[in-house]
């Protein structure tokens, strides 16, 4: 029969240090890897040391299957071009309209300018739309939004070029020197009753 497990026993004292070991030597890794432009695999390794292991080779794929057989398509419509193009101002002079046109077909393009347009002098009554400018009181006026209002009564207007003042009155220019003296005139009332013609 097996007895009692004995008390543990005291601690042993710390071994001695052992010899020193030799330096290691320093590891080389991998910087890079490349394919070249012939297929060879290209390493660089962390010493800078280059070297070339060979073609790189992978292996053969499997053959894709055949497409499927495609319609043989119909001819496309010739493109409109700038012969068959016609162009117009509308709206005013405030819009180009470039008109493309063959047959019965018509392709249409539209492009708004943001240009202040000359309207000439202020005619109550009329419409302005924004950009249009007027003369009015010797000022010229742009209209800031669609308006029928007289320029100066509304914000519809700003004023562009303001009306300059009135210069001052001139002085008299010095007499000219007198002309020279005209020949002697006829006496008309000495023409005879027979119409003789005076000399």
């Amino acid at each position: 029969m097996d007895g009692k497990d004995g008390a543990q026993g005291t601690p042993g004292r710390d071994g001695d240090d052992g010899k020193d070991g030799q330096d290691g030597r320093d590891g080389v890794g991998l910087a890079s890897a490349l394919i070249g432009r012939s297929g060879e695999l290209v390493i660089t390794l962390t010493n800078g040391e280059t070297r070339e292991l060979g073609a790189v080779v992978g292996r053969d794929g499997r053959d894709g299957a055949d497409g499927a057989p495609g319609r043989d398509g119909e001819r496309g419509a010739d493109g409109l071009g700038f012969e068959d193009m016609d162009e117009s101002l509308e709206d005013g002079g405030r819009t180009i309209v470039r008109r493309y046109r063959r047959g019965d077909e018509v392709k249409e393009f539209r492009h708004a300018l943001s240009v202040p347009l000359d309207r000439g002098v202020y005619k109550a009554g009329e419409t302005y739309k924004p950009g249009d400018g007027v003369t009015w009181g010797g000022s010229w006026w742009l209209a800031q939004k669609e308006t029928s209002t007289r320029p100066g009564e509304s914000d519809d207007w700003r004023l562009a070029v303001k009306r300059g003042r009135d210069g001052r009155d001139g002085k008299d220019g010095e007499r000219g020197p007198q002309g020279k003296q005209g020949e002697a005139g006829r006496d008309l009332t000495q023409i005879g009753a027979d119409g003789a013609k005076w000399r």
